[in-house]
């Protein structure tokens, strides 16, 4: 006899949205049976090197990583990194303490600096708590590591300087979803 496995869907407002969820064609994840098996633990963090985390999102706050070395707002580096204050992660692309997004265009126009809280809560959201998505791990935590600018967008310094920070402060997944164009006048890769 062969038992099939129960199937996890969670209570989450959103989830029929979520087509890559369950989906057998193009995505074929299906989480609801790896649901079955694991969630996510709290020691999992899984580092989002993108346009920025909104920390204060309700289907996030609670589940952004917390730097276990420093005092927020104290001005003061507690933690010996170089960093003051990168309680919640830090934003490479311009160089402070909060990883929040900001308004960045593409050459469209579109505002794209949502994109690293779309990416955080596909990795982490919470999840089966009647409201939002559902995260993939659901008892994972999220280090928001912003490395784009409003102005002139993502340079592979702030990349390497956000790997080598989530490499650092103990990062079990390393999450970079970058889409790119060659800018006139430079050579292509």
């Amino acid at each position: 006899y062969r038992l099939a496995l129960f199937t996890t869907e969670p209570n989450d407002l959103y989830l029929f949205y979520q087509w890559y969820i369950d989906d057998l064609g193009f995505a074929d994840v299906r989480l609801p049976l790896a649901w079955d098996l694991e969630r996510g633990d709290t020691t999992v963090v899984v580092a989002i090197i993108d346009t920025g985390v909104d920390t204060s999102h309700p289907d996030l706050a609670s589940k952004i990583w917390r730097n276990p070395g420093e005092i927020a707002g104290n001005g003061t580096d507690d933690d010996g990194n170089g960093l003051i204050d990168d309680a919640e992660g830090w934003d490479f692309g311009l160089g402070d303490k909060d990883p929040k997004p900001e308004y960045t265009a593409d050459i469209s126009g579109l505002d794209v600096g949502f994109h690293g809280t779309f990416c955080a809560g596909i990795a982490g959201a919470a999840t089966n708590n009647g409201e939002g998505i559902a995260g993939a791990g659901w008892n994972c935590r999220i280090m928001p590591l912003k490395v784009s600018r409003p102005d002139s967008g993502i340079v592979v310094s702030a990349i390497a300087g956000a790997f080598e920070y989530a490499v650092d402060e103990g990062a079990s997944v390393i999450s970079m979803s970058f889409g790119a164009h060659a800018e006139p006048g430079l050579p292509e890769f």
